[in-house]
């Protein structure tokens, strides 16, 4: 008896283990999307048999009967065979990944995960959008909120249309946080900032493996970078150095430019400094009356006008360019300005009038000497001149000079002396010897 007890529990044994191993349970999509449908399927092969679904110790369906209260608007049953047991779930939510349990009468059972990913919801803060040049700032932050699984976040320059977005690296990483089976993830936009990022535009990135093209969202419309002001200063357009000196001609005129660039626009003035000398100090004041200082244009520019420079007054000095802002201190450039006489010309008339006939007196006033003054001047000289020919005529005409001669006295001497006794001087005075002297004059 004990035998045929033994045979009896072994054949049911292997009925069920057969039985097993022809049943299969399994999901159509085991990587469900929150919001959309989401299959699970159970199949005991060729047996007829009552199923039942679990999802933990919660009984979901019996016998093709929903029997969980909270499901009873999202599940619902798929026809198939006697026995196959079928459900949908629509739309799936994030709390319906788990374990998924098939089981019937006989006891057998099979377990599938159902996994459910999620769609990031994008959310975008702005922290802070003017900052100043060269700090590191945090101004904007990019949220992937309860994901599954968690998203990848990074940021964007925006270039103008039709141009090309180019990845930026954040100073800052991603921050996660668990909420359940969930992810969200944060991160921050810290950047070092220059004058030429100003204006720039960003946007945040998102990528999830359930979206083929990646979320963009614009964080940043346009980023204000306040910067300090610089001044140039050209006159026409050639650049003016600062401090130089400008030399011009009187009655000539003068056009300076002066621009200065900087965020927020600084103030554009010109003043002037003269040099007093009576007091030997210099002046500040306002411009001289021939000059005029035009208006700020939208590029910072102002300049500066002498439709006519003079010497007199207060037109030799320096003139300096100030650009003045609110956050920034003040610069200022400048350049010295030189004006000398204008060479003296007699100034074509400029009506149709008959011309005046022009007189020694008028012509002397005009600029030039009166002939009568040259004629008088080189009568003068030249009667000077004759005296003094005269005068040193005269002089050597009425010279004299004397000079002793080598004629010796022979009135009471012998002829035929020789030689040798006239050598011999005997007792004769120097009178007697040199001979007589002569007077001559020089003609």
């Amino acid at each position: 008896m004990l035998n045929w007890v033994l045979v009896f529990v072994f054949l049911v044994q292997l009925l069920h283990q057969s039985a097993a191993d022809e049943t299969s349970v399994f999901a159509v999509q085991n990587g469900a999307i929150v919001g959309q449908p989401a299959v699970l399927n159970c199949n005991f092969g060729n047996e007829s048999s009552k199923i039942f679904w679990q999802k933990g110790p919660e009984l979901l369906l019996f016998d093709n009967q929903i029997t969980a209260a909270l499901y009873m608007d999202r599940l619902q049953v798929v026809d198939g065979e006697d026995w196959e047991s079928n459900f949908k779930l629509d739309p799936v939510s994030h709390l319906d990944a788990g374990s998924y349990t098939c089981k019937n009468i006989l006891g057998l059972n099979k377990t599938v995960n159902l996994y459910v990913n999620k769609i990031p919801s994008v959310e975008v803060e702005i922290i802070q959008t003017t900052v100043k040049e060269g700090e590191t700032v945090d101004v904007g932050s990019c949220s992937a909120l309860k994901s599954k699984p968690a998203s990848t976040i990074w940021f964007e320059e925006v270039e103008a249309p039709g141009g090309e977005s180019h990845q930026v690296e954040s100073l800052n990483l991603t921050e996660t946080t668990n909420d359940s089976l969930l992810i969200s993830s944060v991160r921050t936009l810290s950047l070092q900032f220059s004058k030429q990022m100003n204006g720039n535009k960003y946007a945040c990135v998102i990528k999830h493996p359930d979206v083929e093209v990646p979320i963009r969202k614009l964080l940043i419309d346009a980023i204000n970078v306040q910067y300090a002001p610089s001044i140039r200063m050209k006159r026409g357009v050639a650049e003016l150095e600062n401090g130089k000196e400008v030399v011009r001609e009187e009655n000539d005129s003068l056009q300076v430019t002066c621009r200065a660039q900087g965020n927020p626009m600084p103030k554009v003035t010109w003043t002037y400094l003269a040099k007093n000398p009576d007091a030997n100090e210099t002046v500040t004041g306002k411009l001289p009356l021939n000059f005029v200082a035009g208006k700020q244009n939208g590029e910072g520019e102002v300049t500066l006008r002498s439709s006519q420079l003079r010497t007199s007054g207060l037109n030799n000095g320096t003139f300096v360019c100030t650009a003045e802002g609110d956050i920034f201190p003040s610069i200022s450039a400048s350049f010295d300005l030189y004006v000398y006489d204008a060479p003296t010309t007699t100034v074509a008339p400029t009506t149709t009038s008959v011309p005046e006939a022009v007189t020694p007196e008028k012509s002397y006033k005009a600029g030039g000497m009166s002939p009568v003054i040259i004629a008088i001047l080189v009568a003068a000289i030249c009667f000077v001149c004759i005296i003094v020919v005269i005068g040193v005529v005269r002089y050597f005409m009425t010279h004299k000079g004397e000079y002793y001669t080598n004629e010796l006295k022979t009135t009471n001497s012998d002829p035929d002396i020789e030689d040798d006794d006239m050598d011999d001087h005997g007792g004769m005075t120097e009178a007697e010897l040199l001979g007589s002297r002569k007077t001559e004059h020089f003609v």
